[in-house]
């Protein structure tokens, strides 16, 4: 098997390329044309590098002829069940977040008459190269590359950790936010480990991001932006998340532990395996070739 340590420094060179050059180059750019740099650029800088992102790593895959294994978890079998049961695992955790923030009155809803819908339709367009971008980039790319020298555990966890570092420089960042964005990743990658299918992970990611932030009011992931309600939390930060958002709240972790086991249990007892085979511990495997009778 060829080594993966060329792809995997071509990819690093990429995303940091991306996540750091990029946006320092758009805001400079930005400010000599005397346009806005603030808070409200957060989230089109985001749309922006992912979609450099992706086009990136496409480019660098044909550096080794990887380009239509990249795509491979882009392919059409089964994506809408996919992408619905990524969405339902979204709506799912969200909801029982709020239930326990309203509960114990941590949180209240109010409406936002000042929100346009113009507003809300971007940051829906925003959000989606994100959700693509990152899907492709953690779990397409380096998720996908280390199943090929580690083992699934270990390739899931590391693939997690570099997501997590991803947004290590978003705002108000504090370490229940970093294991939040990691737990997050936990699930994503689980799902991947089994089916080799993106499309569960963009749909979950786009939801929950366009769910927390444009329909619930809460920062995602540090970055605030117009909502249909604002959600003011009065309850400690390690049960709302404070202003990073829902991410860091302790039961949000907590709920993506769980989920992230369950699915774990739930393919592993239907036996999903993916082709090629790149299976967890408890995936049904052919059965043993018979010894040669001397």
């Amino acid at each position: 098997m060829r080594s993966i340590a060329f792809p995997l420094v071509i990819g690093l060179v990429v995303m940091a390329g991306v996540e750091f050059f990029l946006p320092a180059v758009l805001t400079l750019v930005a400010r000599i044309a005397g346009m806005r740099t603030g808070t409200n650029a957060y989230l089109p800088m985001a749309s922006v590098t992912s979609l450099a992102l992706f086009v990136g790593l496409l480019l660098a895959s044909t550096l080794w002829n990887g380009t239509r294994e990249l795509l491979q978890g882009f392919g059409l079998r089964h994506h809408l069940r996919h992408a619905l049961t990524g969405a339902v695992v979204a709506i799912f955790i969200l909801s029982l977040v709020v239930l326990v923030l309203l509960s114990s009155h941590s949180v209240n809803f109010h409406f936002n008459d000042q929100f346009s819908l113009s507003g809300i339709l971007k940051t829906m367009l925003f959000m989606l190269p994100v959700a693509i971008g990152e899907e492709l980039a953690f779990r397409g790319y380096f998720q996908r590359l280390l199943q090929k020298k580690l083992s699934p555990g270990l390739s899931l966890a590391v693939a997690s950790g570099v997501f997590m570092l991803l947004h290590a420089f978003n705002p108000f960042l504090s370490g229940m936010g970093l294991f939040g964005i990691f737990s997050g990743g936990l699930i994503l990658g689980v799902n991947f480990a089994f089916t080799n299918n993106l499309w569960f992970g963009m749909a979950m990611h786009w939801v929950w991001n366009v769910a927390q932030g444009a329909l619930l009011g809460f920062s995602v992931s540090g970055i605030a932006m117009q909502s249909i309600l604002i959600a003011d939390a009065s309850g400690p930060q390690w049960l709302t998340g404070g202003r990073f958002g829902i991410e860091s709240s302790l039961i949000c972790i907590a709920l993506n532990m769980v989920m992230a086991i369950l699915l774990f249990k739930v393919y592993s007892i239907q036996g999903v395996q993916k082709k090629p085979a790149q299976s967890f511990e408890g995936i049904k495997k052919p059965p043993l070739r018979e010894a040669r009778k001397v």
